[in-house]
């Protein structure tokens, strides 16, 4: 993904989404949502017709001067104190304009897969039979079993967040 994309877009085509989950072996199902996509997990399991403990929010993070991608399940708020006891460091949400600043990207859905930064999952989520989030295309929502974040990904802790 070029440096200067918003970060829903970190894939070029739905073939390329495709490729990246089967090369991983990971069962996957997109749901078309048009040009909009939910801004809130709220709007998402609305739209979705869905509990919203079902939809995965994906938050940046940040540390210091790392980054990190957490990923949680709707219906939790964020406890950043919690996020930074296995950093061991002070955890703060950056504004949208300090990432385009530091970073040269734009914020926009964080999908499931968005692999830039290490990640960070919600005690629980893993356990999760069905999750739905951002699949990385603007026009998509993805579903998929929690447990196969950990095939997607290379999670540096698993806890409670929230």
């Amino acid at each position: 993904m070029s440096p200067k994309k918003a970060f829903y877009q970190q894939f070029e085509s739905v073939a390329q989404l495709t490729e990246y989950l089967r090369a991983r072996e990971i069962p996957f199902e997109l749901i078309y949502h048009g040009e909009h996509p939910p801004k809130t997990a709220q709007e998402a399991a609305r739209r979705l017709n869905l509990g919203v403990d079902q939809i995965a929010p994906v938050i940046l993070v940040k540390a210091g001067d790392s980054y990190y991608t957490c990923i949680k399940l709707g219906d939790r708020r964020l406890k950043l104190e919690r996020i930074g006891q296995p950093l061991a460091q002070e955890v703060e949400v950056p504004s949208a304009a300090s990432v385009e600043r530091e970073l040269g990207v734009r914020i926009g859905n964080l999908g499931l897969l968005f692999d830039w930064f290490p990640v960070i999952l919600d005690q629980g989520i893993t356990e999760k039979s069905a999750i739905w989030g951002g699949s990385g295309l603007r026009e998509f929502t993805l579903k998929m079993a929690g447990r196969h974040l950990l095939k997607a990904h290379t999670v540096r802790y698993i806890g409670a967040i929230t």
